[in-house]
């Protein structure tokens, strides 16, 4: 009695695949989306990492959609499960078009190659959208109330189109890298998307989510989400693009002589200081907080000297 208590809790709650799973997967991408905001340098490249986190995200929408609002109605399902497919082949190409920016200048244009690629992904995507006309990705059977469906040669190239520009895009990523430090540690975005390799690997040769107990473990979407997230997010972390991170180091050893203060008067950053008699402390408020710093004033001083011996 207590097992199947626990096992109902978690299958309502924790186990991907429910609507609490979906929802929490929504927001922790939403989190993400938003801490690249105030993280990436880039504007081009936050950009385009928004966009793929918004369409990730979609995925456990739509999800959601076919899972509550459209349990019974076979057409709708069909429907949206096209639109699965809207994001599996944009977050690649989104992904590739953020990693050639890394390193170049915001405003620089992109190859034209990219045109192909973005031609090449509305194509694809227009052509599973219309697949009831020509059935080329799929076709479905409904037994027992549940759709299933047999995948065909056009699904086969939607496939290659996502794990090679997703290779790409890692390659690219490692190109970038001016760095030889970062280089060092490039193993680790395709170690840390390696685990939603590995998990999609395994999908594929179950011919679905795996199982335990009659519970489904993950479905594809948290795999995709791992993936994604986790290249970009360990690319990162390693210093592969450009972040608003480590300056409590480089700001400790510079020698602006100055501190920053929170609001309460704790100092939260604080440089190399050097000090004397010819430094007068200057302060300035900033937003949650202020600023304070020495001010050599002797060249000032030694000018007003010689000024004043002149007259």
């Amino acid at each position: 009695m207590l097992l199947g208590a626990v096992i109902y809790l978690i299958s309502q709650y924790f186990v991907p695949g429910t609507t609490h799973v979906s929802l929490y997967y929504a927001i922790l991408l939403i989190m993400w989306s938003l801490s690249i905001e105030h993280r990436i340098l880039n504007k081009s490249i936050r950009l385009d990492l928004r966009i793929a986190a918004i369409l990730a995200m979609s995925l456990f929408v739509i999800r959601i959609l076919r899972s509550n609002l459209f349990e019974n109605d076979m057409t709708s399902k069909r429907c949206l499960w096209y639109f699965y497919y809207i994001p599996f082949i944009a977050v690649p190409l989104l992904s590739l078009m953020a990693a050639y920016r890394v390193g170049k200048p915001e405003d620089e244009p992109l190859p034209k190659l990219f045109t192909v690629l973005r031609v090449t992904a509305v194509l694809l995507i227009i052509g599973i959208l219309t697949n009831d006309l020509h059935g080329a990705a799929f076709s479905f059977r409904v037994e027992d109330n549940t759709l299933t469906a047999s995948r065909h040669w056009l699904f086969a190239i939607e496939v290659a189109w996502i794990v090679t520009v997703f290779i790409a895009s890692y390659i690219m990523l490692v190109h970038r890298c001016r760095s030889s430090l970062c280089r060092r540690y490039a193993y680790i975005p395709v170690a840390v998307s390696g685990v939603g390799i590995f998990l999609w690997l395994l999908y594929v040769i179950c011919g679905g989510s795996p199982t335990v107990l009659g519970l489904k473990l993950y479905l594809i979407h948290e795999v995709y989400a791992i993936i994604f997230v986790g290249l970009w997010e360990s690319s990162i972390m390693i210093g592969l693009v450009s972040s608003n991170m480590g300056y409590r180091e480089l700001f400790s050893r510079s020698h602006l002589n100055a501190m920053i203060k929170s609001s309460g008067g704790e100092v939260c950053y604080r440089s190399a200081e050097t000090d004397g008699e010819e430094f007068v402390t200057r302060e300035s408020a900033l937003r949650g907080g202020s600023v304070e710093w020495k001010e050599d004033v002797s060249v000032i001083r030694a000018v007003n000297a010689s000024l004043a011996i002149a007259a």
